[in-house]
């Protein structure tokens, strides 16, 4: 077990680490020590090893503080728009779902029916799902306990935002493929201005590991893990054809979907179905990315993933693909 070190030991640490170390003003000693009091060292020491290599003797702590400031700025803005996304599905798969569905329950109460899932199993564990989560929020969500008081059944419309991101990915993952590609095709796919014959079963294929993607940065994003200099092994998504002809040529692979380049690309395209308000913030934080990069002396685009041409790649022009 490593020593616990106070606020000056940190510092003095960092001073005379072997690999990287920073160099220190008397203010920006303050400032360290007021940052180290509010942030833990771990989550930012590793930022020192991502300044780039070889480059200077030294770094400044400042030089340093760049690389988290643009991190967390990446996770904030990333973070909101993983909201948008997150509510998108949930106004999706239940217009879907109520739309499609036909069988013996009334609309709303679909989800209590056999015949939307694969099978038995993947009913009974989609029935385990909504029984936890009622039981878990019946005390604290006024439309669960509002229904539960007159002994009704919860609709669609109050569960799908009941559920968490991820268990309403698990939702949609145990459905059957024709309520899915309904899902996708009316609530996509009709939205879309490329020709369907050529891209429609590729998109039914992939849409899925895009919210994935979007639900792995929104946990990412929520507990404050690194973005810069990471990468992920869960929920990687497929890249799209037309993306992948576009970064193919700089050397990415179909598996190169571990960086945040990836992620960025698998939102990018789930937001061109948002409004054009929403994909103008979009292509306001793709400015201010490259208004980083272009002025930073310590900032890395490769760090995150990106190609030469990510910005083209990732613009959104106020239209579906």
């Amino acid at each position: 077990m490593k020593p616990f070190l106070s606020e000056e030991e940190l510092i003095e640490k960092m001073k005379t680490v072997g690999y990287q170390p920073l160099t220190f003003t008397l203010e920006e000693e303050k400032e360290a020590r007021n940052f180290l009091r509010l942030v833990n060292y771990y989550s930012f020491s590793i930022f020192r090893k991502k300044l780039p290599a070889n480059d200077k003797p030294s770094y400044s702590y400042s030089e340093c503080m760049e690389l988290y400031d643009f991190n967390t700025f990446l996770s904030q803005a990333i973070n909101n728009f993983t909201g948008d996304i997150e509510k998108m599905l949930r106004a999706t798969i239940n217009k879907a779902l109520c739309q499609k569905y036909q069988g013996k329950h009334e609309k709303g109460e679909c989800y209590l029916d056999l015949e939307l899932y694969q099978c038995q199993e993947e009913y009974d564990i989609s029935q385990t799902l909504f029984t936890e989560r009622i039981e878990q929020n019946k005390e604290k969500s006024l439309p669960i306990a509002h229904h539960l008081k007159d002994n009704q059944n919860i609709p669609l419309w109050v569960m799908v935002d009941e559920l968490t991101f991820g268990e309403l990915m698990l939702f949609i993952s145990l459905l059957k493929s024709e309520y899915r590609e309904y899902w996708v095709e009316t609530e996509f796919i009709n939205y879309s201005s490329y020709n369907p014959k050529i891209f429609r079963q590729e998109f039914i294929r992939k849409i899925y590991s895009w919210f994935k993607a979007a639900w792995l940065m929104r946990n990412v994003t929520a507990h404050y893990t690194r973005l810069y200099g990471a990468t992920f092994r869960v929920g990687q998504a497929a890249f799209f054809s037309q993306d992948y002809r576009k970064i193919k040529k700089y050397g990415k692979k179909k598996d190169d979907n571990k960086d945040v380049f990836a992620y960025l690309i698998a939102m990018k395209n789930l937001l061109a179905f948002q409004s054009p308000v929403i994909q103008a913030q979009w292509n306001k934080f793709l400015e201010e990315i490259d208004n980083k990069l272009q002025k930073s002396e310590v900032l890395r685009g490769y760090r995150i993933g990106f190609t030469e041409n990510w910005k083209e790649v990732l613009m959104l022009c106020n239209s579906s693909f």
